[in-house]
């Protein structure tokens, strides 16, 4: 059965990824070596002690590697920074500031990492990049934003390459070098950085930098795969629609907008819902169609909005009732069970 709501699944498909061939790409060796030594020494020197094991459980709520679950990660942060862990204190700095499982706080996030990052933890260095970035708790200083990831990436934090390789993709901050920005993508994506990867693919998908776009079918999938929700529903774009050198497949289309829409991604339970409207792919129902109109409208999507108003005309107000206590069924599941972690995981 192509999607069922009757089977404990919020949502199911039939649709399997085929293929996945994965491409090796051509990386700057010396980069690549210096982030593997430095994860390596790091990962040897860190003793498994009880504050350890409390940010490794920490990370994992935060980062949805299961259940995506803040107030828990937040307080394991908290117990692995009284225990004297660094990182947890930079982690429980970002939770502070952007209202993760605690009260937003902008005075004692900002402080919490800076003090990680003055006693140089990677992690405390990127996210102090990230608030220069992006103007929060501090001035927006994107040279300052470079200079936090820069020694961030020298001591092996991954998700730093990404930063940036955007930052030298887009000519913010630094002089534009989309050579360069690309090699700082595939570095991050190499070492399995989802965020990585969905840039990394949307460059070829682009050719912002160089096109290749079965190169980007293989980045978003992989992405896909590690639970990034954008990367899901931009396969369901490429297969719905059939390019990137993709055959149309409404089955496989309608599995990776299930996958988007499962973690909360208004664009995925958009499309979804437009599979469900008209049979492709999955099952002809109206119901599952509105409730999914329901949870993107919620979410701002004016075009949800639109084919809301447009379905709701050939419904019955029994129907529509049965919608909505379907849409109050998976937000109910999902604060359970697949809330979805930020995009970026910072």
């Amino acid at each position: 059965m192509p999607l069922s709501t009757r089977n404990g699944s919020i949502f199911t498909t039939n649709a399997v990824v085929k293929g996945g061939l994965r491409l090796a790409v051509a990386l700057p060796s010396l980069l690549l070596l210096q982030a593997a030594l430095v994860i390596s020494a790091h990962a040897f020197q860190q003793s498994d002690t009880d504050a350890a094991s409390l940010l490794q459980q920490g990370r994992g709520y935060i980062q949805g590697l299961g259940k995506y679950d803040p107030q828990r990660a937040a307080a394991l942060f908290q117990k692995a920074s009284d225990q004297g862990s660094i990182e947890a204190m930079a982690w429980l700095g970002n939770a502070y500031i952007h209202g993760r499982g605690v009260p937003t706080d902008l005075a004692k996030g900002s402080g919490l990492i800076n003090t990680s990052a003055e006693h140089g933890d990677p992690v405390g260095l990127r996210f102090y990049g990230l608030m220069y970035q992006e103007g929060v708790a501090v001035a927006q200083d994107l040279p300052r934003a470079k200079e936090f990831y820069e020694k961030a990436a020298a001591k092996g934090d991954v998700p730093s390459f990404g930063r940036l390789g955007m930052m030298y993709l887009m000519g913010k901050g630094v002089p534009q070098d989309r050579a360069k920005g690309t090699d700082l993508l595939k570095a991050g994506s190499a070492a399995g950085d989802a965020w990585a990867k969905v840039e990394l693919g949307r460059v070829y998908m682009t050719g912002l930098s160089s096109r290749d776009r079965a190169l980007a079918v293989t980045e978003y999938t992989e992405a896909a795969q590690a639970g990034n929700r954008i990367a899901a529903f931009r396969l369901g774009r490429i297969y719905q629609l059939g390019y990137a050198g993709q055959k149309p497949d409404m089955e496989k289309a309608a599995h990776f907008y299930s996958l988007s829409a499962a973690r909360g991604y208004p664009y995925g339970q958009l499309g979804l819902a437009r599979l469900s409207m008209t049979g492709n792919g999955v099952q002809k129902d109206n119901v599952y169609a509105y409730a999914l109109l329901m949870l993107a409208a919620e979410q701002g999507l004016t075009q949800a909005e639109l084919y809301e108003h447009q379905l709701s005309q050939s419904m019955s107000a029994s129907q529509i009732a049965q919608a909505s206590i379907l849409a109050q069924k998976f937000k109910a599941r999902a604060s359970q069970d697949e809330q979805s972690p930020p995009d970026s995981q910072e």
